[in-house]
């Protein structure tokens, strides 16, 4: 597999996390804040979709099919299962609690490091368009972001808590 192909398939998968994260918002119609975080948590994803298909762009003007990257292929087959069943919970709707967990178990996937090392691989003007579009090479901000929404939206406990030590692995994001 080329890096055309894991950069088309990476930018579906992302836009696959801003479509769940947008259901997520649409299961909290009475709460506009919480509906309003879901709902910029999947914009954050359909940036990262964006700036991958920007470099897949740059690549095909250049008819240039990028590196050979056949070690992809089982972490995306791997994306894709995680995807599908997180997809059909989010369509049956869910609660609060339900959202976090599975928006943790998302972010705790290998979808963002291979977002971010895709982008670290690729052409300097994507780099810069990704740092400038929301400081993408940092998985920092992202995981920062998801444990801001829990300690806003969950009570104390066990959820909240597991959010806030797996977030306590990155570094604080510089912006």
């Amino acid at each position: 597999m080329f890096m055309t192909e894991v950069l088309r398939r990476c930018s579906t998968l992302e836009q696959r996390v801003a479509d769940i994260y947008r259901q997520f918002a649409a299961s909290f119609p009475d709460d506009k804040e919480l509906e309003s975080f879901w709902l910029g948590m999947a914009e954050e994803e359909k940036r990262h979709a964006k700036i991958l298909a920007a470099e897949k762009a740059a690549l095909d003007v250049d008819s240039d099919t990028g590196y050979f990257m056949p070690e992809f292929l089982p972490k995306l087959a791997e994306m894709d299962a995680l995807l599908k069943r997180i997809e059909e919970r989010a369509q049956q709707g869910v609660r609060k609690e339900d959202a976090f967990a599975l928006a943790l178990e998302l972010e705790q996937s290998e979808l963002n490091t291979i977002y971010r090392d895709l982008v670290l691989m690729g052409r300097a003007a994507v780099k810069l368009m990704a740092r400038a579009v929301d400081h993408s090479l940092s998985l920092s901000q992202h995981q920062a972001g998801l444990a801001a929404g829990a300690r806003r939206f969950i009570p104390d406990g066990p959820l909240r808590q597991q959010i806030e030590a797996w977030a306590k692995q990155f570094p604080e994001p510089k912006l």
